[in-house]
């Protein structure tokens, strides 16, 4: 901490002022509002979660979000009056905003197998659409369904992640299409048959708002 020593008058009085800066003193928190949107998801009557051909069952069910409650930080260098040169001083705001996670479409998927044989995804095909048009689905999100292997008699629980929820921002219906799905095989493994399994979702938001403090400070950061 450096320290600031002045003369005053005839007598040499001495007033001595400590720290690294003279700040004008921080304010009390300001309540704003935040708002943010929830995806609630509904399916369609002809939907089925849980959708069995041959041996294979496959359950779809939409992704949980939550919030997260975030600040961003913006700082606005200034020089005070009667200032230290080996140090820097800030105004600092910090702005609150609310972050939903995850930041996709989400469905939770489970196979089951009811086959003698092992299932593998590999083959399938998957597809989303929005309000009956085809949407980006990124190669990551399907990734799990089509490496996973699934033993006989056993069940596996897996995610399909589809595009940004940003790039949705209108309620509307969201299909889930997976196509090619080996549901029968012969006794040497080879398969006999594929189906093909959708799910229909109404997609809409619950905008939530309540009030939050947004901080505003004094730094000061030694050079």
């Amino acid at each position: 901490m450096s320290s600031l020593i002045m003369r005053l008058g005839m007598a040499g009085s001495l007033v001595v002022f400590t720290g690294c800066s003279i700040p004008a003193g921080n304010t009390e928190p300001e309540l704003i509002p935040v708002s943010w949107r929830l995806p609630v998801w509904n399916a369609l009557a002809e939907t089925q979660p849980v959708q069995s051909r041959g041996g294979i069952s496959i359950s779809v069910a939409p992704g949980s979000y939550t919030t997260d409650r975030r600040s961003k930080v913006q700082r606005t260098e200034y020089r005070p009056f009667l200032a230290g040169e080996d140090t820097r001083y800030f105004h600092v705001t910090e702005q609150p905003y609310v972050v939903v996670k995850p930041s996709t479409l989400q469905f939770e998927v489970v196979i089951t197998n009811s086959l003698d044989r092992v299932f593998r995804g590999a083959g399938a095909v998957l597809s989303m659409s929005y309000n009956g048009q085809s949407v980006a689905v990124p190669q990551e999100g399907t990734a799990e369904f089509l490496n996973v292997t699934v033993i006989p008699r056993g069940r596996v629980e897996l995610s399909i992640t589809g595009p940004p929820l940003q790039a949705l921002q209108d309620s509307g219906v969201v299909a889930l299409f997976i196509y090619d799905v080996v549901t029968e095989v012969d006794d040497a493994g080879n398969p006999t048959k594929k189906d093909n399994f959708v799910w229909y979702y109404n997609l809409t938001y619950n905008v939530q708002r309540e009030m939050f403090p947004m901080v505003r400070r004094n730094q000061a950061v030694k050079r």
